[in-house]
Parts: C-alpha cells; structure tokens; sequence
C-alpha cells in the first residue's frame, strides 16, 4: 500500500515537471512574440511619423501653388 501512494506520488510530481517544462517553453515563445510585436509597434510608428512628415510637406507645397495660382488671378 505505501509503494503504491510513492509509485502515484512520482506519477504526480513527473505529470508536474512535464506540464511545467511544456508551460516554461510556452512562456519563451511569448516571450519572443511579445518582442516582435513590440518591434513592429516600433517601426509602424516610425512609418506613420514619416508619413505625416510626408503629408506636412505636400499641404504646405500644394497651399504654395495655390497661392501662386490666386496671385495669376486665374
């Protein structure tokens, strides 16, 4: 009787490594997820400043030419 309790407490304690070496693995991979998309949070955010960098530039181009063009009194 007390071999068996042993022989379901080893049983129990491998379940328990086992399950907590797959969920230590899971984590890493997270891990590497949550990297990545912090990367690409960083560079689309990079991108949208460089756009609305690009948008400045052309409104202020394009209300430029528009004001050439009052001045021609078109």
């Amino acid at each position: 009787m007390v071999e068996s309790e042993f022989e379901r407490l080893g049983r129990t304690v491998s379940i328990m490594l086992e399950r907590f070496s797959q969920l230590k693995e899971e984590r890493n991979d997270l891990v590497v997820r949550l990297k990545e998309s912090e990367r690409k949070v960083t560079d689309l955010s990079r991108q949208v400043e460089q756009l609305s960098s690009r948008k400045k530039e052309a409104k202020g181009r394009l209300d430029g030419l528009i004001s050439r063009l009052e001045k021609l009194n078109l």
